[in-house]
């Protein structure tokens, strides 16, 4: 796939995709957001019956800008087997609270510091709880919340945009490195460098439920610690504990790409070409003229980038901070 509104350009010596999606660990980066805003820490007690909870944090910048006033807090939700304080989410706030912008960095169901909150798991379609915290920042921020997804975040990102429930105060929503296609991506991350990446997080995921409060059968948990693959994983654990029959569907009924043809809300996806975890054919796939036009659906795809990666040459924050930033510049009319 081409670039697609791109200007992006890695140090040298990164541009591969591997390099690109690994480089935080390699080279990481302090990126300490009590020298930009204060924080404050906000729980939701989430409406479903089971008692759970959600951790998130607040932050007010120290910095008024008029010029982003229309913005009143970027929401940054987590990928699969991420958190709150996962690097490009730290990275991200602290590139908004900078120029002025509140933001809410995000600890979904069970992961995080909201697993001790928790007895169940956030999945690629709980939108029921980023629709929760989404309310509770509205509450404490008003008109003018953007949800910014990455990864599994983005996928329910896109999704909670193309859910009938409104939630007028959102004014647009981003995605980055975000799956379209469950299935397709499932089968893309078994087959590319070797499984690492999708073993990798397959660990973290049993790691979290390990040490959280996660009620399974001793059957159920020896089906998780044997689980090598993604999708045995969403077999043994996910799909059974949320009702689906079995991984596959569970990846088909939450899909993103099927909700982006009702998304209501201005939207920007970012991806990269080359990303090792997330396939760029169904983006490839996408009508864009038509989102364009009926959705409001805009798009920054880069040849290079990785998964989550977009270092950039001679800058601190990632490329798709400052091209998020342009995007919420512009959204300055529709406020």
């Amino acid at each position: 796939m081409d670039p697609v509104n791109s200007d992006f350009q890695a140090p040298r010596g990164w541009r591969d995709p591997h390099l690109q999606t690994l480089r935080s660990r390699i080279l990481p980066t302090v990126f300490d957001l009590s020298d930009v805003g204060t924080s404050a820490e906000v729980i939701v007690d989430l409406d479903d019956g089971t008692g759970d909870r959600i951790r998130y944090w607040h932050h007010t910048p120290f910095r008024n800008n008029p010029a982003v006033n229309h913005i009143s807090c970027v929401v940054l939700i987590h990928g699969l087997g991420g958190s709150a304080n996962s690097e490009y989410m730290l990275s991200s706030a602290h590139a908004f609270l900078q120029v002025g912008i509140p933001v809410a960095r995000v600890d979904l169901r069970g992961a995080g510091d909201s697993y001790d909150l928790s007895r169940h798991y956030y999945h690629a379609g709980r939108t029921e709880d980023v629709r929760a915290v989404l309310r509770s920042v509205l509450l404490r921020a008003g008109y003018g919340v953007v949800p910014m997804g990455f990864s599994l975040g983005g996928n329910m990102t896109v999704k909670v945009l193309g859910e009938p429930d409104e939630l007028p105060g959102v004014l647009a929503g981003i995605s980055v490195s975000t799956p379209l296609d469950l299935v397709e991506g499932s089968a893309y991350i078994q087959a590319v460098a070797f499984g690492l990446y999708e073993r990798f997080i397959v660990f973290n995921l049993r790691h979290e439920l390990q040490k959280g409060f996660a009620e399974l059968t001793e059957q159920q948990w020896r089906e998780v610690r044997r689980a090598r693959r993604l999708e045995a994983f969403d077999n043994a654990y996910t799909a059974p504990e949320n009702g689906w029959r079995d991984a596959i569907e569970y990846y088909s009924v939450n899909s993103s790409s099927q909700f982006l043809p009702r998304v209501q809300r201005p939207l920007l996806m970012v991806h990269s070409a080359d990303d090792p975890m997330v396939p760029v054919a169904p983006y490839e796939r996408l009508q864009w003229d038509d989102l364009a036009r009926r959705n409001r659906i805009s798009r920054a795809i880069t040849g290079i980038g990785g998964h989550l990666g977009f270092h950039e040459r001679g800058r601190k924050y990632r490329w798709f901070s400052r091209v998020a930033l342009q995007y919420l510049l512009s959204l300055r009319d529709d406020s």
